[in-house]
């Protein structure tokens, strides 16, 4: 019996403050990541890319403590679907909505309608 209880103290004493600093440690990162897509969404909506605008997203990257690589997906992600952008981060023409209308999917109602 003495050794059961122990063994459990033992787990608990080691599994649950484990649990906890790792989900704080997650926390932190998910945070930091959702901090830097604001700063990118803030610096495409400005505008054109420059070196300014690179070297802040470099600052504020590093004072977060995100990887070179997870910046660089987010920024990515933020360029190629053009979140944020009101204009071409290239070249910095303005961009357009797509004004096409959705199609229409021909369900079983519309079909049976149709005859």
């Amino acid at each position: 019996f003495l050794t059961v209880c122990t063994g459990i103290a033992g787990v608990g004493m080691v599994a649950l403050p484990a649990g906890i600093l790792a989900a704080a440690i997650s926390d932190y990162i998910r945070r930091s990541r959702e901090e830097y897509e604001s700063k990118v969404e803030k610096v495409l909506r400005e505008g054109k890319l420059s070196e300014d605008a690179i070297d802040e997203l470099e600052t504020t990257r590093e004072n977060l403590g995100l990887k070179q690589d997870d910046a660089g997906r987010i920024l990515d992600l933020a360029v190629h679907t053009g979140r944020a952008m009101q204009s071409c981060p290239h070249c910095g023409k303005p961009l357009t909505a797509n004004k096409r209308k959705p199609r229409k999917t021909g369900g079983i109602a519309s079909n049976a309608r149709r005859r």
